[in-house]
């Protein structure tokens, strides 16, 4: 329910922004044609080539921006900022090659210029104020869900934030249920024990439950049967990274659904090939070092996947022959071994 109203928002505004570019788009023509430039069929029909262009522009940035990490109602203008010049560069650009490949010079110079600016000005201002206006209009009233959280206060707070964003796109928050005894769980009201779960929900009406750890006791267990018969909607918080102590990746495969330690994009061989290019620059890196300061002797180089490391011998011109080495973020020379540490691909380890 929550990602999909999440991804519903973010394409009502989407199509909200469009129809805004649209309109903005021929004002600025009409604009044009009612008073410095004389207009006719050929005008009109041009430039519709040119507004789908500008559509295609923000459909193709929205297909490739991560769905995960774009939360719409976050209210930050940084945010707002980049996604907003994400998508006038998008959109732009996708006009200026359009232009250049079918060396179109109809459009109007001035036309463009102007409409420039105000393109990203109505989207910063649509990414500030829509997602709250289409989420007021959307996911108010009968579209609201009540909601009980199922576990303990402490995992409870650790939701707070989560939680009051969400009740931006309709999740409210009625109270806790928990085996303790505490009245008071922060600012949620303890509303009582899991073994009082279907008459909690009969008298506060909620509609939702979200268990906040897998179900592991038989009071648990009986939640999950008490909302298949209630008709409530059940979420269960993952706390399978606390229990391992280390983070988890979830991924689907022939049907079976698995979960792995880490992620390994260097298994894709396209990911692999691009890889390689960080790889090459290192590998440059080490030969200009080599020609600028001959006292470098090149024992063994050893490229691992994420951690190339180097043997080398040590020069009395080794610190000024790396500082020539504009992408060296740092030099540590201690003890026996030697690190260098890169902007691009990790550290260089370099045994003296």
């Amino acid at each position: 329910m929550l990602t999909q109203r999440s991804e519903g928002l973010r394409r009502l505004l989407l199509i909200c922004q469009i129809c805004i570019t649209a309109g903005l788009f021929w004002i600025g023509v009409w604009v044009m044609v009612k008073f410095y430039s004389p207009g006719g069929e050929l005008t009109w029909r041009r430039y519709s080539i040119y507004c789908v262009l500008l559509v295609l522009g923000l459909t193709l940035e929205y297909l490739g921006r991560d769905s995960s990490r774009d939360y719409p109602l976050q209210t930050d203008l940084l945010r707002e900022h980049r996604v907003s010049l994400r998508q006038a560069v998008a959109s732009i650009g996708t006009l200026l090659i359009y232009l250049i490949a079918t060396k179109d010079g109809f459009i109007s110079r001035v036309f463009l210029f102007n409409f420039v600016p105000c393109f990203y000005l109505t989207l910063l201002f649509s990414h500030h104020y829509l997602p709250a206006f289409l989420a007021r209009r959307f996911f108010k009233g009968i579209r609201a869900e009540k909601t009980l959280l199922v576990g303990s206060p402490a995992r409870a707070a650790q939701l707070h934030n989560w939680l009051q964003q969400k009740s931006e796109i309709g999740l409210h928050t009625a109270g806790l249920i928990c085996p303790s005894t505490i009245e008071q769980a922060g600012d949620l009201p303890i509303l009582g024990q899991p073994e009082d779960f279907i008459g909690i929900v009969r008298a506060c009406g909620a509609t939702q439950a979200i268990l906040l750890e897998f179900p592991r006791t038989e009071s648990n267990r009986a939640i999950i049967d008490a909302c298949d018969e209630l008709g409530v909607r059940l979420i269960i918080l993952s706390d399978l990274e606390e229990m391992l102590h280390h983070p988890v990746v979830h991924f689907e495969d022939g049907g079976f659904r698995f979960m792995a330690l880490r992620e390994e994009p260097l298994e894709n061989p396209l990911n692999r090939s691009s890889f390689g290019l960080p790889n090459a620059c290192n590998r440059l890196a080490l030969c200009f070092i080599s020609k600028c300061a001959p006292e470098f002797k090149i024992v063994d180089l050893l490229f691992t996947n994420f951690a190339p490391c180097v043997r080398v011998t040590i020069g009395s011109h080794t610190r000024r022959a790396i500082a020539t080495i504009g992408f060296i973020q740092s030099a540590d020379f201690s003890g026996n071994l030697a690190s260098m540490k890169f902007h691009n691909s990790g550290t260089f380890c370099a045994a003296k």
